[in-house]
């Protein structure tokens, strides 16, 4: 068991996590913002990038990271000692299990403050304060909130395999009155519901980007059908509406309007570019799903191959019937290592029954 620089690994699962989606999220937001005004141009996408990163992602990600780290730090700690051959009292074997279920709460509570901190810091540099609480802002903030525990989940099943072997050598064998976790099934319910939260309102509110750029050519075609604007002046007082209200559905700022074609010039309708935005964002959404299932999915089947493997070496060791499997979690899968170490003491029993008998 390498314990030395476990607190620092599991801090930067979770960073890292956290950095990849913001930076890959924000790269399909350029490319989104493209599709929507008609632009083609590249150029600025690493400095809104990571302008972005360092304004509205960094601050809440190296908080998170302090507080991961101090927590897993003492774990880390524990682990050193055995590592060590100290001898760990019952006490505190008790407390470290009790500090490794109790991990993942904080890690889900802190991701939580942490992409409410970013929708916080989004309103107030965008000077957007005043339409925090608007529904169609509040949607982005369900939507972080939905995303913290999709992240959180993926974090923690990350965690869960970096924390494994400390939980295998605290040497726990049952249950008893302890506080259980959550099942898998539970847990793959929670996420899943979270997920479609998550892909509901993240796709929804960059949707409505598009309509609301869509609503800019509109008032000006209704002001060219009631006589308010004249045809030579369509064109410039579309850029100025456009200029004026282009901060409510675009992420970047400093956008030349110049550079944006008039819609009567462009040949792709609104329900394309609608179409378009949403395959974008979908393919995002699959992304993540992706990535969270394969590292709930390894978390599952690191404490399968665990229960396997233990059974294996009850086999091998010729059936020596003392050996116990050290329980890993305290969920359904604890509790099915919990019944094997039962039987195993019922077969010890029996046999050791039959010994006596034929002396």
């Amino acid at each position: 068991m390498k314990s030395k620089r476990l607190a620092l690994r599991v801090t930067s699962q979770s960073i890292a996590m956290i950095l990849e989606v913001y930076l890959v999220m924000q790269v399909f937001t350029f490319w989104k913002d493209n599709l929507i005004l008609g632009i083609t141009g590249l150029s600025a996408m690493p400095g809104m990038v990571l302008s972005f990163m360092a304004i509205n992602v960094l601050p809440p990600a190296v908080g998170l990271g302090l507080l991961i780290f101090l927590l897993a730090l003492r774990i880390q700690r524990v682990g050193e000692r055995i590592e060590a051959g100290e001898t760990i009292s019952p006490a505190e074997v008790e407390k470290t299990r009790l500090r490794l279920l109790r991990f993942s709460s904080v890690v889900l509570a802190v991701n939580l403050v942490g992409f409410a901190a970013g929708y916080l810091l989004l309103m107030v540099f965008r000077g957007r304060v005043a339409e925090m609480l608007r529904p169609d802002r509040l949607v982005i903030l369900v939507s972080n909130l939905a995303g913290g525990v999709v992240y959180a989940s993926a974090q923690t099943s990350l965690h869960n395999v970096s924390f494994a072997e400390i939980r295998e050598r605290l040497g726990i064998r049952e249950i008893g009155s302890r506080k259980r976790e959550r099942s898998s099934t539970t847990r793959q319910a929670f996420i899943t519901i979270a997920l479609a939260v998550y892909v509901a309102t993240f796709i929804q509110f960059n949707v409505r980007d598009t309509a609301e750029f869509g609503a800019v050519a509109d008032d000006v075609y209704f002001g060219l059908a009631a006589g308010t604007i004249a045809p030579g002046d369509a064109a410039g007082e579309y850029r100025r509406v456009l200029g004026a209200r282009m901060g409510n559905f675009i992420s970047r700022s400093g956008v030349d309007v110049q550079l944006v074609p008039l819609p009567w010039e462009r040949p792709d309708p609104a329900t394309v570019r609608e179409q378009r935005v949403f395959f974008i964002f979908a393919l995002f959404i699959l992304a993540v799903a992706s990535i969270v299932q394969v590292a709930v999915s390894r978390d599952i089947k690191e404490q399968l191959s665990a229960i396997s493997r233990r059974v294996k070496d009850v086999l091998d060791g010729g059936g020596d019937l003392r050996l116990r499997l050290n329980l890993r979690s305290m969920d359904d899968l604890g509790e099915l290592t919990d019944l094997l170490n039962r039987l195993l003491d019922r077969f010890h029993g029996v046999a050791r029954g039959i010994g006596l008998a034929t002396r």
